[in-house]
């Protein structure tokens, strides 16, 4: 057991400044240990270390005199080059008459339709083929290859330029689809919107007397996938199964009281936005429609055989990259085609959950009452995953978790430089191991296509040829340690980061970020490789996984009041929540939330002044609220006269059959009720019953069973901002300014103009509850000038409110927002365990 300690001193003179710098390198047993950089120059025994210099290289390396411009045959969108497809129709034109000539083409009329679909190309002046001109290049180089002789480099030519040409195509239709989804589905952005699909068997059994049932019994599994939005975690995609047990005793047309124990188990995907989760679905959903071809724009994809997805063309166009250049090299066209590679995936967290819930409740003539006191109890255990690039460049910690083996080469390389060339500095020898391991990738990624291209056409590639290349690539993994493509890419990946931190720990600081720009390229295509790698081995194997706990607890109270028949078409139900973990802390607390369904037409105001006259559900609200103060009960006028206040400029809507208004309330910390929202909802969809079974199994006991199948959507209509809290506006702030949705705030401030306009004026007003929670976070980002500005701007809107003195305010008002976006993340950061 030893350990080698490599150090350098060096002082590099420039014409403004001397400068010195150091670095030391720990290795033990062929290990790297850690690197450390800036090291006082005594702080190391010279008897343990030798020297590494630190120093920067000229990058500037000479260009070869001859300059070969390439041949490009589509942009960076994808886009095929009309010049560029005329010049490869014409190169077949002139091949096809010598052919022709030699009377070695059997089919007549090929000569023609090139001429006519080349003439068709140069009567246009756009510089993009559109689609259709697409469709027709595919048809024209497939049916060209069916034609020339088999096993000609021509034949050939022609059949890659099809898999290009196809896979092209449909990378484009792919955007095109993915901002259809988009487009359609844009109403999940809204937080309350969800779309559900549930399927249910419930047995019971009941007891009771000859046309009176007592007691009863029963068991339900039920099987759910859900799409939702909540206020600050992006779209949730919930799939879960459950059973739940419940115990109900009474007449049901008179009083009933139930208890009931369900539990449920399953699996959330989290993403970030909307745009993430379509990404993620696009490939499976175009795989439907390759058969279907159910969206006009990609209507062409109908006569590719049922097998050929996205992901297999991409391997088929990589595998063939490399034949296909020098194929077209060899026709005087120095290409340098490169498949139209998708963009890499972002990597949703995955939860895998776990609920439990306990139930009591009492129905009071059926229609009329019911209530229901509920402990809900959310667990689950999130798994994070980090490409691995990624991973090791933020924590370079995580580097050193890896075994040696993974860049041993790599560091043995560097030592015997050190040996070789103890004359050089560190950077240079550093920049010379590197280079060498980006030049083994790009001739492994070589071997690699040419072996998944060999496998693909055995017939014009000797098997002997295959094996020797087998084995070279073989020799080149067992180098590193390494078997198969997906653990030498790891190893490669590994040895890059370890390389990099060297290298850029040993220049200027001044200069680490030209140098590391040196390497995009590099960086790049590990991230993307260049030869095929499956998408879960790519999820699996080259990420950094984490996790996390997530515990949620909940108590809570319904009351649900079937309104009497003076009112009837209205229902009105509140729902109480106590809060006590979530991993946001804005969503910690207690909540009232209330519900009126319509089930006839009525404006705003109608359903004020009904709720305004309904005493019964707020006087019994207070029976639920068992943990909340007295000073702080629900009264009837505290929620209207908030309503009223929200909804002042829309009392004339019309609300349509079917829909919902929905509000929700939180407790301040001065025990006011304050209103967070209102929203108009829609639910629609449909359902599948099957009525219930029943047969006896003594007289008095009757055992049952139904299902039901239920596809049900709800979308939210309109909403509009309480004034009087910024609990449910920081979570949608802190939502959209976490991701790539930075315009999704600014449409919603301009959405909610008036409502912000309200909350300006709330703001200015001394002893409001939104004044004080922001006096509290204001205590908390702890920067006086902020504060000084914010209210300088909102108490200058309030006396005069012009549209410039507006935008004054709401822009200090997001610079606040960004502010305070640090401490809530600071407060509700998770704690996440390799």
């Amino acid at each position: 057991m030893y350990s080698t300690t490599v150090s350098v001193n060096n002082t590099v003179h420039q014409p403004a400044a001397n400068y010195v710098s150091k670095s030391v390198a720990f290795i033990r047993n062929g290990r790297l240990i850690k690197v450390l950089n800036n090291v006082e120059s005594n702080s190391e025994k010279p008897a343990k270390c030798f020297t590494f210099f630190k120093h920067c290289l000229n990058r500037h390396q000479h260009e070869s005199s001859s300059v070969i411009i390439p041949f490009k045959m589509h942009n960076e969108r994808g886009e095929w080059l009309r010049d560029s497809v005329v010049k490869i129709l014409q190169l077949f034109q002139k091949k096809v008459a010598e052919l022709n000539k030699q009377k070695c083409l059997t089919t007549k009329g090929v000569s023609s339709q090139l001429d006519q679909l080349s003439d068709q190309l140069n009567q246009q002046s756009e510089f993009v083929l559109n689609e259709t001109e697409v469709k027709s290049v595919y048809q024209q180089l497939k049916s060209l290859a069916d034609m020339l002789p088999k096993t000609s480099d021509l034949q050939e030519l022609a059949d890659l330029l099809a898999v290009q040409t196809k896979l092209q195509s449909l990378a484009v239709a792919r955007e095109s689809l993915k901002q259809q989804l988009y487009q359609q589905l844009t109403q999940l952005e809204q937080p309350g919107a969800s779309s559900k699909f549930q399927v249910q068997l419930r047995l019971s059994v009941g007891a009771g007397l000859p046309g009176l049932d007592l007691l009863e019994g029963s068991v339900t599994i039920k099987a759910m996938f859900e799409v939702l939005t909540d206020d600050d975690t992006g779209i949730f995609e919930i799939r879960s199964a459950g059973l739940k047990l419940s115990l109900a005793g009474g007449d049901k047309l008179i009083v009933e009281g139930e208890a009931a124990v369900q539990a449920s188990s399953g699996t959330i995907y989290s993403d970030e936005s909307l745009l993430a989760f379509v990404d993620r679905q696009v490939d499976s959903i175009i795989g439907a429609l390759f058969t279907a071809a159910t969206s006009k724009s990609i209507g062409h994809l109908v006569d590719w055989k049922r097998n050929q997805t996205y992901v297999e063309l991409q391997q088929q166009a990589l595998a063939s990259q490399h034949r296909l250049n020098n194929l077209l090299l060899k026709q005087g066209l120095p290409a340098q085609v490169a498949p139209a590679l998708g963009k890499i995936k972002k990597m949703p967290l995955k939860m895998k959950l776990f609920t439990g819930k306990m139930a009591a409740g009492v129905n009071l003539f059926r229609r009329i009452f019911k209530g229901e006191i509920s402990k809900n109890v959310f667990n689950a255990d999130i798994a994070k995953r980090q490409l691995l690039i990624d991973s090791l460049q933020q924590d370079s910690l995580r580097l050193f978790r890896y075994d040696s083996r993974y860049y041993s080469k790599s560091i043995d390389d560097l030592t015997q430089l050190a040996i070789q060339q103890a004359d050089k500095p560190l950077l240079a020898r550093t920049k010379q191991v590197l280079d060498g391991l980006f030049a083994e990738y790009q001739h492994y990624s070589d071997l690699a296509q040419f072996c998944d291209y060999a496998r693909a056409n055995p017939k014009k590639i000797p098997s002997s040829t295959l094996e020797q290349a087998k084995q070279v690539k073989a020799s080149i993994e067992l180098q590193r340690g390494a078997k198969g493509r997906v653990e030498y890419l790891k190893t490669v990946s590994i040895s890059y980061i370890a390389l990099l931190q060297l290298y850029i720990a040993s220049c200027p600081v001044e200069q680490q970020e030209a140098y590391k720009q040196h390497y995009q390229t590099f960086d790049k295509q590990l991230r993307q490789p260049i030869f095929y790698i499956p998408e879960s081995a790519m999820a699996e194997q080259l990420s950094f996984s984490t996790r996390s706990q997530l515990l949620r607890n909940a108590f809570g109270g319904t009351l649900t009041l079937e309104l009497p028949s003076e009112n009837v078409g209205l229902s009105l139900s509140a729902t109480y929540t106590h809060t006590e973990k979530h991993p946001n802390y804005y969503r910690q607390g207690e909540f009232l939330d209330l519900r009126i369904s319509l089930d006839n037409q009525f404006n705003v105001e109608d359903i004020l002044s009904l709720i305004d006259s309904e005493k019964t559900t707020f006087n019994g609200l207070d029976a639920i609220l068992v943990n909340n103060d007295a000073e702080a009960g629900v009264t009837q006028q505290n929620i209207i006269s908030q309503l009223r206040q929200t909804l002042s400029h829309v009392f004339d809507m019309g609300l349509e059959l079917g829909a919902s208004l929905e509000c929700r309330f939180k407790k301040s910390a001065k025990k006011h009720w304050n209103l967070q929202f209102v929203r108009i909802k829609t639910q629609f969809g449909r359902a599948a019953m099957m009525p219930g079974l029943g047969v006896y199994i003594a007289p008095t006991v009757k055992a049952a069973v139904s299902a039901k199948a239920a596809e049900t959507q709800t979308v939210v209509r309109q909403e509009w901002l309480g004034s009087d809290t910024l609990s449910y506006l920081l979570p949608i702030y802190n939502a959209l300014n976490s991701t790539e949705q930075t315009e999704r705030w600014q449409l919603f401030t301009k959405q909610h103009e008036k409502e912000f306009k309200k909350i300006f004026i709330a703001i200015a007003t001394i002893g409001s509850s939104v004044r004080a929670e922001v006096d509290k976070l204001l205590e908390k980002i702890n920067n006086p000038e902020l504060g000084t500005n914010l209210f300088a701007a909102i108490d200058g809107f309030k006396k005069n409110a012009t549209a410039n003195n507006y935008q004054e305010a709401l822009t200090v008002f997001n610079e606040f927002l960004s502010h305070q976006r640090e401490v809530h993340f600071k407060l509700s950061e998770k704690v996440w365990h390799d």
